[in-house]
């Protein structure tokens, strides 16, 4: 664009200069003239001012470019511009974006790209293993475990329907698989599950649920934990259908918990802790250290005995 104002530039300096020496005697020329004889060379025009500024614009817009619409993207100034001024403009309006379609960006070696890598492939999530047997086999979970892994799955959001009863087929093996097949192939989730929970889910009542908790007690050899967890598990059970408040949760275990202590030893040694704490879990962490303590007393009472035994012996 700016060589056209160049141009005319030399083309009105060139003329000037022939007609320099003969300026006295020549009627000087019209501006108009030197403007007709230029727009008469099919390659040259001569532009007004709004015309030159708007080429200007033209000429530094960026290449970039918005998705390609049904007009132009420059309007082209008025008059006649010549056939290669004409020409450049034609151009630069009909410059369309450089796209290129998915599959050659798929196939280009310089992407290096294939199809597995850009389909993201989702499995379906691992559920703990469930027969529906009355003593769950080694690597089964009884039926409250497997109902609650899936009711985690489900409440996170994060899985289709299709993959959550892909995982629960997955998870079933024996009686409770084969009672499935019934269903049929277009089986939902939710009906997959009620199934199962008419015929393995909880029918305890409230009378069954308070009988065994207050019932229960710590057998002989077994740990204040799996005593604790048995306890835990049932007054849960009670607040999951509705026979008691969650608030009450805390002072009915604690009670429970020390109260079914086998050990007297370990009752007497821990009653400061059952009057002065309220929270079930920090009573339970407690009590838990307390019979360490006395776990280790007690080892090492017995290896010095032992000691004196043999020191005893060997003297003898």
């Amino acid at each position: 664009m700016v060589s056209v104002h160049f141009l005319f530039i030399v083309y009105l300096l060139s003329c000037t200069m022939a007609s320099g020496g003969e300026k006295e005697n020549k009627e000087e020329l019209n501006i108009s003239e030197y403007i007709e004889k230029v727009n008469e060379h099919p390659d040259y025009k001569v532009l007004t001012v709004e015309e030159y500024n708007k080429l200007l614009r033209v000429a530094s817009t960026p290449r970039t470019v918005d998705p390609p619409t049904s007009k132009p993207m420059f309007s082209t100034p008025k008059g006649n511009l010549g056939p290669r001024m004409q020409g450049l403009l034609n151009t630069v309006s009909s410059m369309k974006p450089k796209t290129e379609p998915l599959t050659s960006i798929l196939e280009s070696p310089r992407h290096n790209l294939n199809a597995s890598s850009c389909i993201t492939q989702i499995n379906p999530p691992k559920l703990p293993l469930f027969s529906g047997t009355d003593e769950p086999q080694k690597g089964e979970v009884p039926y409250e475990v497997w109902s609650f892994e899936l009711k985690c799955l489900i409440k996170s959001g994060q899985y289709t329907e299709h993959l959550l009863l892909q995982a629960v087929r997955n998870s079933l093996k024996g009686l409770a698989r084969s009672m499935l097949v019934p269903l049929g192939e277009d089986v939902s989730l939710t009906d997959v599950i009620n199934k199962l929970d008419g015929f393995f889910g909880s029918v305890s009542t409230y009378e069954n649920l308070m009988q065994a908790f207050y019932s229960d007690f710590q057998k002989d050899s077994e740990s204040i934990v799996v005593y604790a967890s048995r306890l835990e598990e049932t007054i849960s059970k009670a607040i999951q259908f509705g026979f008691i408040d969650q608030i009450a949760k805390d002072a009915m275990l604690r009670n429970k918990f020390w109260t079914g202590l086998s050990s007297q030893t370990l009752k007497n040694s821990t009653r400061h802790l059952y009057d002065s704490i309220k929270d079930f879990q920090l009573l339970l962490k407690e009590i838990r250290k307390v019979q360490q303590e006395n776990i280790n007393l007690q080892k090492s009472k017995n290896a010095h005995c032992d000691r004196e035994c043999r020191e005893s012996g060997s003297e003898e």
